[in-house]
């Protein structure tokens, strides 16, 4: 198993509005997406920022993951 932590921080943008525009569109995509095990999303409304841990069955499907995100 492979996994991958990205920590970003939004501007100009509110976590809501994030979330409606570019994460819940693209979750059922990912979701069809082969060797997917897990997508974690965190977040800290104070610093406007998130987190999303993703883990792959394998080095290469990880990959793929990585660069669909």
């Amino acid at each position: 198993m492979q996994a991958q932590l990205i920590t970003y921080q939004l501007k100009d943008i509110s976590q809501a509005e994030y979330l409606k525009q570019m994460v819940e569109p693209d979750a059922p995509i990912l979701a069809e997406v082969k060797g997917l095990i897990s997508k974690v999303w965190l977040t800290d409304e104070e610093k406007n920022t998130l987190a999303v841990s993703i883990y792959g069955k394998t080095k290469l499907q990880w990959k793929i993951l990585c660069i669909l995100i």
